[in-house]
């Protein structure tokens, strides 16, 4: 994130590495204490050339409804290899194959 201290009304100039400039203005700063402070910006793009995105503003796309004709999840297999001891039945260990 960059951060930027400017006053009201002065022209910021960013340009990318492309470069492709684009120019703010900051206005309107408002700050009272005890609330959040917000400011305008206004840009010069007269060719059109970026693209505004709102971050805050998620664009909820809807949920596809479910589809009765589709089958369950075919359930998962695991296999492991178990030591019983033949004495008592018990399994003392899971034993994990080892690289040769």
């Amino acid at each position: 994130m960059l951060v930027l201290k400017r006053k009201e009304g002065q022209w910021i100039e960013i340009i990318h590495r492309s470069g492709d400039v684009i120019r703010l203005r900051v206005y309107d700063i408002q700050a009272v204490a005890g609330s959040a402070s917000r400011a305008n910006l206004a840009f010069d793009d007269s060719a059109r050339n970026f693209e505004i995105r709102r971050p805050e503003r998620r664009v909820t796309t809807p949920r596809p409804a479910a589809a009765g004709d589709l089958a369950p999840p075919a359930p998962i297999v695991a296999e492991a290899v178990v030591e019983v001891e033949p004495e008592s039945g018990a399994v003392p260990a899971l034993l994990v194959p080892q690289p040769d």
